[in-house]
């Protein structure tokens, strides 16, 4: 491999975990600062569409947001039936209280089109044993196991990190080929060119083999490779750009980039599927003017039957397009109907000769497709893993359940009242026995019976005698309107289920997260760390995919110092509390105080997505939060930065 210019190098993958004295281990923190990253991308997910395979609808998945403020006279309401959702980071009442549950009828589908199903289990555990390191969740998002708290951080998290996400990014790929890297340069704006000979192409337009195309993707990325001359790549689209300045056509928006020797540590991950393509089948070519093809379908492998269709592959310098001939090619495509291109115009996904090699291929992919990964199952997770924060904060929590409704009447806001008799006390509860809430704007649908947990900062007494003059359960005709009661501001709430009983119980019990967000002029009480037999609901790492999914949102984050203290390290870094790592406004400077955790931390200089669980927070109230400990980071999550879109996860 030749290179003509130094690329900026740097690797944030290492190879051990923080393990302090007391933990059972020892320390190590390798790699350099990566230096001049690529500016992190928001994009996320493959674009189709368009009458040349152009850019057109985002197949984003878009996350469930976890909560919708549920404050007195004007807050919004818990998810109202047919699942409302509304953004967590959105402006809150200056406490930031927040009902972080579907409540009653919520809905914990996904925008963007849902996958059924989901148990939040992660894919890694497809890989071979010698793939990635155990990527099996230590903790579930419900029940860790009991035993002590640092023997689980004992593992490479840099490299189960590695493999999950080149997985994920592989599954999120328009095209994934096998090349030689020839040369490298740098451009402009600090990335890595790669000038790179197709040698298969495993998803994408195949008459591409055998040439040569450019790929840009972050220098830290490359450095990760290894030196590896043979690479895997992924990337989003199914085309490359057209050739340019000497430039031949080029991938850019990188999804996966392994070294070839790899492969096998991604089983069904490399190779075809047709996931995003309603049809495949065999056709042959009948038209082609050098922009437009026409093709007669042969066979109709899956989707609807079709006789023909029209596509159009856009010429690029030194790649060939295929000549109309008897030659039968296996296509992958979404039939689009767009009338101002063609009735029957088809976006291909993936194009080649059919040769006996070629349908083994296909017919292998369409057999057994992988299944989605825990990321792509987004909703519950989040939900439930900071419902139940959100119910360790609470100074009450209470079983509940509806006694009766009153709507709002008078201020043309509109609303629901709801009245609820106390069951079962978790915490506090003092000797309330009747409690009310009020929802507006996106209201449940609520039923006398419905049962919920419900967490609160403050409780008020409803008496019997109110709820009865107050409320009904038939809101229809003369029913009461704007009950004279005392409303409780209800941080949490989840409908009684045993599952949700059991999380919350263990919620309750749970020491306080590992990860805990201080501010730098907090004094650090050591005792206050999660002892060995502590429930370690928010402590032990999770999974990558799990943590992923359970995290409210990913974060930036820089490390700035680390800080030896006596049997426990302490983390300084740099954040906006986004995705973001541009910001008009200045970082917030917090710190981590871990007697154990991911080495990856004690890499200074190191920058990393993370996952982050809060209560609904604006610029009211992030102070207060802060310095209230409300704030933490998702254990076993740092995605390095140049995963880019990925580690943003949306």
């Amino acid at each position: 491999m030749r290179t003509t210019t130094t690329a900026v190098v740097g690797t944030a993958v290492v190879a051990a975990s923080l393990v302090l004295p007391g933990c059972g281990g020892k320390s190590s923190a390798e790699g350099t600062d990566g230096g001049n990253a690529a500016a992190a991308r928001s994009d996320a997910g493959r674009s189709t569409g368009g009458a040349s395979n152009g850019d057109g609808a985002a197949n984003a998945g878009a996350r469930l947001d976890a909560g919708v403020a549920d404050g007195a006279q004007g807050a919004a309401g818990a998810g109202a039936a047919g699942g409302s959702r509304s953004d967590a980071g959105s402006d809150t009442d200056a406490e930031g209280t927040a009902d972080a549950s579907t409540a009653v009828g919520g809905d914990s589908g996904r925008d963007g089109g849902s996958v059924a199903g989901g148990d939040g289990a992660a894919d890694a555990a497809d890989a071979p044993s010698d793939a990635a390191p155990d990527a099996q969740s230590d903790a579930s998002l419900d029940a860790p196991p009991a035993g002590p708290l640092c023997e689980p951080w004992q593992r490479d998290f840099g490299a189960e990190t590695q493999w999950a996400m080149n997985a994920w990014g592989l599954e999120r790929s328009g095209t994934i080929f096998q090349g030689r890297i020839e040369e490298v340069s740098t451009v402009e704006d600090a990335l890595s060119r790669a000038l790179v000979t197709i040698e298969k192409m495993w998803l994408g337009w195949g008459h591409f083999e055998g040439h040569a195309v450019a790929v840009d993707l972050d220098p830290e990325w490359l450095a990760a490779l290894g030196g590896a001359e043979t690479v895997i790549f992924g990337v989003q689209r199914p085309y490359p750009l057209e050739a340019e300045d000497g430039v031949p056509p080029r991938f850019d928006f990188v999804e996966a980039a392994i070294p070839a020797s790899e492969a096998d540590r991604f089983p069904g991950r490399i190779g075809y599927h047709a996931s995003d393509s309603e049809w495949v089948g065999v056709a042959r070519m009948t038209e082609n003017d050098g922009q437009w093809q026409r093709f007669e379908v042969v066979q109709t492998l899956s989707g609807r039957s079709l006789d023909g269709f029209e596509t159009h592959f856009v010429p690029f310098d030194g790649v060939p397009l295929p000549a109309v001939s008897e030659t039968e090619y296996l296509i992958a495509g979404t039939q689009t109907g767009y009338a101002s291109v063609s009735p029957d115009f088809m976006r291909i996904d993936d194009f080649r000769v059919a040769t006996e090699e070629a349908r083994a291929l296909v017919e292998a992919g369409l057999g057994s497709p992988p299944e989605p990964m825990a990321v792509d199952r987004l909703g519950e997770d989040a939900e439930r893993y900071r419902a139940g924060w959100l119910f360790a904060l609470s100074s009450h929590v209470v079983a509940a359940e509806v006694s009766g409704m009153a709507s709002e009447c008078c201020t043309n806001s509109g609303g629901t009242y709801a009245a609820y008799d106390v069951v079962e006390r978790y915490r506090g509860g003092g000797g309330v026995t009747g409690l009310a809430r009020f929802f507006v704007g996106a209201y449940p649908d609520l039923a006398c019976g419905d049962g919920v947990l419900l967490g609160f900062e403050e409780m008020g007494q409803v008496t019997p005698e109110e709820i009865t003059r107050g409320f009904a359960c038939d809101l229809t005709g003369d029913s009461p309107v704007n009950p004279d009661v005392a409303l409780s501001q209800a941080k949490v709430t989840l409908p009684t289920t045993a599952e949700n009983t059991t999380h919350v119980q263990a919620a309750l019990e749970s020491a306080g997260p590992l990860y805990r967000l201080y501010n730098l002029d907090e004094t650090v009480d050591p005792s206050s760390f999660p002892d060995d037999d502590d429930i370690k609901l928010w402590s032990l790492p999770l999974d990558v995919m799990d943590g992923i999914s359970a995290a409210e949102q990913m974060i930036w984050l820089e490390v700035e110092d680390v800080i030896e203290r006596d049997g426990w390290t302490e983390v300084r870094i740099a954040t906006f509390l986004t995705e973001s790592a541009v910001s008009s406004r200045e970082p917030f400077h917090l710190k981590l105080a871990l007697p154990c955790g991911d080495a990856r931390l004690k890499q200074v200089g190191g920058e990393w997505f993370a996952g982050l669980v809060d209560p609904p927070r604006s610029a009211a109230n992030e102070d207060r939060i802060i310095a209230e400990g409300e704030l933490f980071l998702v254990p076993g999550v740092l995605v390095p930065r140049y995963f880019g879109r990925m580690g943003q996860r949306f």
